[in-house]
């Protein structure tokens, strides 16, 4: 078993962030425990499993290798904290200080890791911004500029880095009111989070593509990965590729746990049995594949001189995902993910394919 809460001190310093595979935590803030709290009408009517997506908190999901964390906040009682809501309806969990708290004192004695804090599907009102940069965590804030993927892992060590959806915290014009100033300020450690669009650039942040739809279907689940990984490949090499590995709506932890029989025969195409946790060797093998072949094999839709460059720099991780978030982080299935950043796993891979 892999020192999860080390695994990154075994990566190369040279290596760059777009070339490391992540486990991250969907809806991270939302961990069963006393930081949770039913909201809205359904409280009363609803169990809290419809809510709940991860078991522990920030703290506990650091040390079972978590480096990359949904964090979605709202203002709730006075207070600024993490929330899974459709209309009101559903939970609200750790607070914002919770939250930097179980960073900064994961990161105060594990000079090796650094962790990326998405915060996301919030606003200004929560002072956010202000709160970062007022709490200790201000100290080890990443603060380097520039296109944070092209950042080396020897320079991330010991960092928190936190990103912003760069629509909300940048620079805003209103028509009827004063505009808004840009919050982000990579100096100060506030980066900016983009999506992916053909011909932008991110030198204020990070950018991320992937297939962002969620689903409780594992048979979805996985389309949706190749669907990204497939994009991915005839993107440049600019950005990172975010997979959503989570079975969302209904009883996400009974989905997500779900036993599995790997592949059963049925009309069509086989199809998979169980959730993300018994799938996710099935998904980055196949993943693996799929990479080692579209670096041979320009494959459709991929620009001839792009692909020759990225299938150069990028290798046999040519559509490998950079981040892959899933619900109830686990030992078992983190370092699965880990294994990823293994070139000997990759090799071995490699080897096989050779031989079909």
């Amino acid at each position: 078993m892999i020192d999860l809460t080390l695994w990154s001190a075994t990566l190369n310093d040279d290596r760059l962030l777009k070339q490391v595979t992540l486990p991250g935590s969907h809806d991270a803030t939302i961990y069963d425990g006393g930081d949770f709290d039913k909201t809205g009408i359904t409280q009363y009517l609803v169990s809290k499993a419809l809510s709940i997506t991860q078991s522990g908190s920030i703290g506990d999901q650091c040390r079972i290798g978590s480096r990359f964390f949904d964090v979605r906040l709202k203002v709730a009682g006075g207070a600024v904290r993490g929330y899974h809501q459709t209309l009101g309806q559903g939970g609200v969990g750790a607070t914002s200080q919770k939250i930097l708290d179980d960073v900064n004192s994961f990161l105060k004695s594990r000079g090796s890791e650094f962790v990326i804090l998405r915060i996301s599907h919030t606003d200004r009102d929560t002072d956010i911004v202000n709160e970062v940069l007022n709490h200790p965590i201000a100290s080890r804030l990443y603060k380097g500029r520039g296109n944070i993927a092209n950042a080396r892992v020897g320079d991330l060590r010991g960092k928190a880095v936190c990103i912003f959806d760069a629509k909300t915290f940048g620079a805003k014009k209103k028509t009827f009111s004063k505009d808004s100033p840009s919050l982000l300020d990579q100096a100060k450690g506030i980066h900016a989070f983009h999506k992916h669009k053909t011909g932008a650039t991110y030198d204020d942040g990070i950018g991320v593509c992937g297939c962002f739809k969620g689903s409780p279907d594992i048979n979805q689940v996985l389309g949706n990965a190749v669907k990204g990984a497939d994009a991915h490949a005839c993107h440049a090499d600019d950005h990172l590729f975010f997979l959503y590995w989570q079975q969302t709506k209904g009883n996400v932890e009974a989905n997500t746990r779900m036993h599995g029989e790997g592949y059963v025969p049925g009309k069509g195409k086989p199809k998979l049995t169980g959730g993300t946790h018994a799938n996710a060797p099935a998904m980055i093998k196949l993943l693996q594949q799929k990479s080692v072949l579209n670096a041979v094999y320009r494959p459709e839709g991929a620009d001839p001189a792009q692909w020759q460059t990225v299938s150069t720099t990028r290798g046999d991780r040519m559509c490998m995902p950079n981040v892959i978030s899933y619900d109830f982080i686990n030992p078992k299935t983190s370092e699965e993910i880990v294994l990823v950043n293994d070139p000997g796993v990759r090799q071995y891979v490699q080897r096989r394919l050779a031989l079909i």
